[in-house]
């Protein structure tokens, strides 16, 4: 099967099921009309994990804050860097990269997706 083929079938499919939301994020729902069922899954997965995260403000400016984020089990130099810049456009990047190798957000940026208070995915 072709990997356009696959993703018309998992469009499909994405279509044709009813997904499950685990919060009341809003983001979430989002989430649940932009991703196919399996990314939605696995977004779900990390929405999951992201409750289980500390973070810590590092540095706090006009434009960026940056975040070390981690589980609330694991040790600071395990933790990950993320960058919340409403300068432009409201951009986080994770030093994890997921969304970047993955396309869907890290539970380290949904941690501090959930402290800003954000409601929607950015584009």
């Amino acid at each position: 099967m072709s990997r356009r083929q696959a993703e018309e079938r998992n469009d499909c499919w994405t279509m044709n099921s009813n997904t499950k939301l685990i919060t009341r994020f809003p983001f979430e729902k989002t989430a649940a009309d932009r991703y196919t069922t399996i990314m939605f899954k696995l977004f779900q997965a990390e929405l999951n994990e992201s409750v289980s995260c500390w973070f810590e403000i590092v540095s706090n400016n006009d434009a960026a804050t940056i975040y070390i984020v981690g589980l609330c089990d694991e040790e600071k130099r395990k933790w990950w860097t993320v960058v919340y810049d409403e300068s432009k456009g409201m951009t986080l990047k994770c030093e994890c990269a997921k969304f970047v190798t993955e396309g869907y957000f890290c539970k380290h940026i949904l941690r501090i997706m959930q402290d800003r208070r954000l409601t929607v995915i950015p584009e």
